[in-house]
């Protein structure tokens, strides 16, 4: 004699096997029809042409879910094209390349923020995921690794004055060249002026 729990769990196997076997009979129907079911649609479409566009229409206005997930299709198509035509990648390599960086960007190695296909402009060769300001900056530099190397140094020029002028040595930042660093700014430093590495106020002239 069967339990409760046992003659349950026997039906919901038996509905399940049911189920399986009624949706192999729709597959096997719908493999073996195919032409017959494209030309049933077809003719149901025409047939029906402004009823569908009217429910389409009313979806759209009332449903705000259907109208987001419109666009991520539409962005995903959009990306998935120029992804193709322009990089000459799928969405998959792609999502790789995404997996691969961590989701952060190449060079600042910052996440969360839009990643962009960096590639040679010359051999079009991807060479990873940026985000749009370091994919900008490569971009505005020609892509020269000397002229980036340039700027780099010249930023680091920048910051070793701004130290030696926080630190209080005059001489130091005198040394340094920089344009500010050695004068007063909006003075025009001559030789003379700034043999001393000071340069005579006003009233000191008299």
């Amino acid at each position: 004699m069967f339990s409760f729990p046992d003659w349950s769990t026997q039906q919901h196997d038996k509905e399940l096997e049911r189920l399986e076997k009624r949706r192999a009979a729709q597959r096997r129907y719908r493999e073996s029809h195919k032409e017959q079911i494209k030309a049933a649609a077809r003719r149901y479409r025409e047939t029906n042409k402004e009823k569908i566009s009217e429910y389409a229409r009313h979806k759209w206005r009332t449903d705000p879910d259907h109208r987001e997930k419109h666009r991520v299709r539409t962005r995903r198509s959009q990306r998935k094209m120029v992804f193709k035509r322009v990089y000459g990648i799928s969405l998959e390599d792609y999502d790789v390349m995404f997996e691969r960086q961590g989701g952060a960007c190449a060079i600042c190695k910052r996440t969360g923020v839009t990643l962009c296909v960096d590639h040679c402009h010359l051999t079009g060769e991807v060479r990873g995921l940026l985000c749009i300001r370091c994919n900008s900056a490569l971009g505005f530099c020609s892509d020269d690794p000397a002229v980036l190397l340039a700027a780099a140094e010249y930023l680091q020029a920048a910051r070793d004055r701004q130290k030696a002028q926080n630190s209080g040595c005059p001489a130091a930042s005198a040394r340094s060249g920089g344009v500010g660093a050695g004068s007063p700014q909006g003075t025009d430093a001559t030789p003379e002026s700034t043999a001393s590495g000071l340069i005579p106020k006003e009233r000191d002239t008299r």
